[in-house]
């Protein structure tokens, strides 16, 4: 199955994508169909999401926790470098091998000015 991923229709996925997208970020009626860029952005994002399922067990993003740790998290180039902040927003999410499992790639996060949170415990979500 993993071979074959590229030619499973993900046309419904992308659909649904870009109707969330739409409605979180107040895009304007038709965005997707007047940018080719972000249509091309959306197609790459589901293909990713549907390989990254397919692995097992499956490989885990994730925008949390919101306390800086460097061994999980590296700083955006254009942020605070203060380390004992808070994290503002996810550039990019981290990505574990699977859910409990090891950081594959490190989030990269903007920081604000604030106290640490003591969040012990991450959440994750399943692609």
């Amino acid at each position: 199955m993993k071979k074959t991923s590229h030619f499973i229709d993900l046309s419904g996925l992308e659909d649904n994508l870009k109707v969330k997208a739409t409605e979180t970020f107040a895009l304007p009626e038709g965005f997707f169909v007047s940018h080719d860029e972000a249509q091309k952005y959306v197609k790459a994002c589901c293909r990713l999401a549907w390989q990254l399922h397919l692995v097992q067990p499956p490989m885990v993003v994730s925008t949390e926790p919101t306390a800086y740790d460097k061994n999980i998290h590296n700083l955006w180039y254009e942020c605070s470098d203060d380390t004992n902040s808070e994290i503002q927003d996810y550039i990019w999410p981290i990505l574990y091998y699977y859910k409990g499992g090891g950081v594959a790639a490190k989030g990269r996060v903007m920081l604000s000015k604030g106290q640490i949170h003591d969040e012990s415990e991450t959440t994750m979500q399943e692609i």
